[in-house]
C-alpha cells in the first residue's frame, strides 16, 4: 500500500500462475472481483510494457468459454481458427484512470505468497481474463490495474 500523500493508494502483491508457475507483480484492486492479466499474445503499448501470462507455458491451462466449458472440444488451449468467448471491460479509478480491456478466459491456478512471518502459500483454481488488448493508460500505475503484471 502507498501510504504518501501524493501517490495512489492501491496494494501491489506476488502472485503465480500455472504449473510450471509463473511469477508476476500485480496491483490487487478491492473494488473489482476479476483477475486481469496481460495475455501473451497481446501486442498493444499497455501489455508489452510489463509482464505477461502465457497459456502455452503452462501445463494446466484452459481456454473456457463463460460457461466454463473447454472453447475447443478435445483441445487444451484453442487451435486455428476459433470462435471463442470475449468481453470488453471498461473501468475508471481515481487514482489509475480509466480504459478498456478486450480478454478471453483462460482457467488455471493462481498462487498467491504468504505475509509476514508465516510461510506458505494460498492457491485457487479459477477462470482468468487475459487481456488480449489493453488501452494505453495516462501513467504508469494506470497500466498497472489494467494491465497488472509489472515487469
Amino acid at each position: 500500500r502507498s501510504d504518501d500523500a501524493e501517490a495512489p493508494s492501491f496494494y501491489v502483491g506476488k502472485v503465480s500462475v500455472g504449473h510450471p508457475a509463473q511469477p508476476l507483480q500485480v496491483l490487487f484492486d478491492t473494488s473489482s472481483g476479476q483477475v486481469i492479466l496481460p495475455h501473451r499474445a497481446c501486442k498493444s503499448t499497455a501489455c508489452i510494457e510489463h509482464r505477461s501470462f502465457s497459456p502455452w507455458s503452462s501445463s494446466t491451462a484452459m481456454d473456457i468459454n463463460f460457461n466454463g466449458t473447454e472453447v475447443q472440444a478435445g483441445h487444451r488451449l484453442a487451435e486455428g481458427l476459433t470462435v471463442r468467448d470475449g468481453a470488453i471491460i471498461s473501468y475508471t479509478q481515481s487514482d489509475l484512470g480509466e480504459g478498456d480491456v478486450k480478454a478471453v478466459l483462460v482457467r488455471d491456478s493462481l498462487c498467491m505468497e504468504s505475509a509476514g512471518q508465516s510461510v506458505g502459500r494460498s492457491c485457487i483454481d479459477l477462470a482468468i481474463l487475459a487481456a488480449t488488448h489493453m488501452a494505453p493508460c495516462p501513467t504508469t500505475a494506470s497500466s498497472a490495474w489494467a494491465s497488472p503484471a509489472w515487469p
